[in-house]
């Protein structure tokens, strides 16, 4: 009876410690990402591309540059990316 229990302590023992090496090679095997829909299905949304194809950066008197697309205007900081980009400007 005594070299059962220690023959089933060493089981246990052994199986806890493949376990315990096991568990961070097993937890970096599941990677989880965030969930971005596709930005032309979103309503209201424009990709980089529509928007350098469509769109009309107004810069204003005042040195500040708004952004029209299919009649919506949106006020822009900083449009240098759009400008590299080589988007359509006009000077109001």
């Amino acid at each position: 009876l005594i070299n059962r229990t220690i023959q089933n302590r060493d089981f246990f023992s052994s199986l806890l410690l493949s376990f315990l090496v096991c568990l961070p090679i097993l937890s970096n095997l599941i990677i989880l990402e965030p969930y971005y829909e596709n930005p032309e299905l979103i309503e209201d949304c424009w990709t980089e591309d529509y928007i350098i194809e469509n769109g009309v950066l107004i810069q204003n008197k005042d040195h500040t540059y708004s952004l029209t697309i299919d009649g919506k205007a949106v006020n822009l900081n900083n449009p240098s990316h759009l400008i590299k980009q080589g988007i359509t400007i006009k000077k109001e």
